[in-house]
């Protein structure tokens, strides 16, 4: 993900303090959460912040990938992202839905509806084009 000014140290503090759980956290994080923890200040919070921003340009399959979902490395994050028309679609889908996309098989797509169940996303219909 590449996010400029999110280092170990404070990665370490924003898991620590709850603020953070996964990497889909650091995404609705408040500036002034952040700014709040040890030697971080609202300059250096701004500067992750502008991190966090600039990291939504990136590449989907970077996202997905960054996600730690269990089973889900670059390739099947690039699977995903290039059967996904937008970056949600394939959350919420089933086992069945999943399994059509290229690259994911049963035990990827458990894995990926196991991720999904412990977070609050919208769901979809249709995820992946067939396999040809």
């Amino acid at each position: 993900m590449d996010i400029e000014g999110g280092g170990e140290v404070l990665v370490r503090q924003l898991v620590q303090s709850g603020l953070v759980r996964d990497v889909a956290d650091l995404y609705s994080l408040k500036l002034a959460e952040v700014a709040a923890l040890e030697r971080m200040g609202e300059k250096s919070a701004r500067n992750f912040f502008d991190g966090v921003a600039a990291s939504k340009q990136r590449d989907l399959w970077r996202l997905l990938f960054g996600l730690g979902i269990l089973h889900v490395g670059a390739g099947v994050a690039k699977a995903l992202a290039a059967a996904s028309p937008r970056s949600t679609t394939f959350l919420g889908a089933g086992v069945d839905q999943l399994t059509e996309c290229e690259d994911v098989g049963e035990v990827i797509a458990q894995s990926v509806v196991q991720w999904h169940a412990t977070r609050e996303t919208g769901s979809s219909s249709s995820v992946c084009a067939r396999r040809a």
